[in-house]
């Protein structure tokens, strides 16, 4: 059995806090606010330039029962998001706890990435011409990407 010391996560560095516990479940909770209150601003906020452009032909979304269910589910995934770590984290300082909130979100990160690249791959990558939802989407998409692949590391924790 490890000794005590090492199965608790210890100091916590405050950009990691901030991150973890502060920002992004509030961010998830707006996620899941717009998923089911107002889709239009969710999906014309998150979808690349181009395929909104494609997508869109007036103002707004024709939102299918399909589309509302698929809504609900993300929306649903934010809040299971918003509690995980605004919630879990607080709770426990075990590092395997810990570890396994972040590397599954860490996963999920490379789904939502995969997911911008595969319908606008070039558009992930044009920075300067991302316009400012886009800025907003990718920034914290690949943002919280990176804290979390950073807090796997070891980067800034003991």
């Amino acid at each position: 059995m490890a000794p005590p010391h090492t199965r608790t996560i210890g100091r916590i560095s405050f950009i990691y806090r901030l991150y973890f516990l502060y920002f992004e479940p509030l961010a998830a909770l707006g996620g899941t606010y717009l998923c089911l209150v107002n889709p239009d601003r969710f999906l014309s906020g998150t979808l690349p330039l181009p395929a909104y452009l494609a997508t869109t032909r007036a103002p707004g979304f024709i939102i299918s029962p399909v589309l509302q269910m698929m809504l609900t589910n993300i929306g649903s995934l934010y809040l299971l998001f918003a509690i995980n770590e605004g919630v879990v984290l607080r709770l426990t300082k075990e590092k395997s706890v810990w570890l396994a909130v972040i590397l599954g979100m860490c996963l999920s990160d490379v789904g939502h990435i995969y997911a911008a690249w595969k319908i606008a791959p070039t558009r992930l990558f044009e920075v300067w011409g991302w316009n400012s939802d886009e800025w907003v989407n990718y920034g914290t998409l690949i943002g919280g990407f990176t804290m979390r692949l950073l807090f796997l590391l070891g980067v800034g924790r003991p």
